[in-house]
């Protein structure tokens, strides 16, 4: 468990190591024929969402929702997100909405669209996390 006062968005990890598994000629051929897959680098390189400590509990709402608003086109043009979803349209919409200045408590619980895939759930509740951060910080 990771505790922080910095309310959460978009964040990038990374790890270096490759072959990530110590290999010797002395495993027997139909293992290592096996983990062939495993080693391609195709396979290790892919791209998760992730979220974590990203901005300070002053953030303007209006930095974070342009942000998110980033992320979220990005991830729309990546096909990770369906920009049709019904979600995504009110999510969109609202995101939009608190960049132009409004309060995102409200915007949010306006919100009537249930999150489909897993990462629009994520996305929902990196926002109402960072919202109620920010309320227990007043």
């Amino acid at each position: 468990m990771l505790a922080s006062k910095a309310r959460p968005g978009f964040t990038t990890a990374s790890t270096e190591h490759f072959p990530h598994l110590d290999l010797t000629d002395q495993w027997p051929e139909q293992i290592l024929d096996e983990l062939n897959p495993v080693l391609d680098p195709s396979w290790i390189d892919q791209h998760i969402v992730s979220f974590g400590p990203r901005y300070d509990p002053l953030e303007r709402d209006v930095n974070i929702a342009a942000d998110y608003s980033l992320g979220v086109k990005e991830l729309t043009r990546r096909g990770i997100l369906d920009q049709n979803s019904l979600f995504m349209r009110e999510l969109t919409a609202v995101l939009e909405r608190i960049s132009n200045g409004e309060s995102p408590a409200s915007l949010l619980a306006s919100i009537k669209a249930k999150p489909q895939s897993p990462t629009e759930v994520e996305i929902f509740n990196a926002l109402q996390l960072s919202e109620n951060i920010r309320n227990e910080m007043q």
